[in-house]
């Protein structure tokens, strides 16, 4: 069974190799999140985009995503359930904080253009994906989980630690796991210690499927 790591906004899917590497025996791919192709980027179009990327896969897959890509994942699950057969969900919001949506994009629209030259993305897409993701609330749907959840949170992230423990609390099957001198981008942080997590989820995935 193949895991398919999706990454933070801000990121590329190279900030997944270091943890990739410290994967054992298993079948990964990453997905650029933010396709070049698009003219106008939301988290709508985005959603779309993966969700056609896994009609053409015939077995259930794992997901892992980080920050943006733990709510991409909750999305892909809602629309395709059949194909998702676990999730790995590091700092994921379930219901956007709409104060702090809005803080941080004030905070972009402050930042000068060149700084955006050092992230994967523009200015102007960063701030429309952002705003478009103000009024995602998962919560009536969150009962509907029904596949092997892990949900991580690095042990500084303080902004989404509370976001992590809640949605652990809403899904009784979810096993909650907070990694150690790490903040809210783990795969760069403490790419080892997330390898180790995940490869601990991936076996018990495993073999509650088979």
């Amino acid at each position: 069974m193949k895991i398919l790591f999706l990454h933070g906004l801000g990121q590329t899917k190279e900030a997944w190799q270091p943890t990739i590497q410290e994967l054992k025996n298993i079948d990964s791919t990453c997905l650029e999140v933010i396709s070049s192709k698009t003219k106008k980027q939301t988290f709508a179009s985005i959603s779309k985009n993966i969700e056609q990327s896994l009609q053409a896969k015939k077995e259930p897959i794992i997901i892992c995503g980080l920050s943006l890509g733990s709510v991409l994942a909750l999305d892909l699950y809602f629309k395709k359930p059949t194909k998702i057969a676990g999730l790995i969900l590091i700092a994921p919001q379930y219901k956007i904080p709409t104060i702090l949506i809005d803080l941080q994009n004030l905070i972009f629209k402050l930042m000068p253009q060149k700084l955006f030259t050092k992230l994967a993305i523009s200015k102007k897409d960063m701030i429309s994906i952002s705003s478009s993701m103000r009024l995602i609330d998962y919560r009536p749907k969150i009962k509907n989980i029904k596949c092997p959840v892990y949900i991580i949170c690095g042990s500084k992230d303080w902004i989404n630690k509370k976001a992590s423990l809640s949605l652990h609390k809403l899904l009784p099957q979810s096993k909650f796991i907070s990694i150690l001198h790490a903040g809210h981008e783990i795969n760069i942080d403490q790419p080892q210690k997330l390898a180790d997590v995940i490869n601990k989820a991936y076996q018990e995935m495993i073999n509650m499927t088979y």
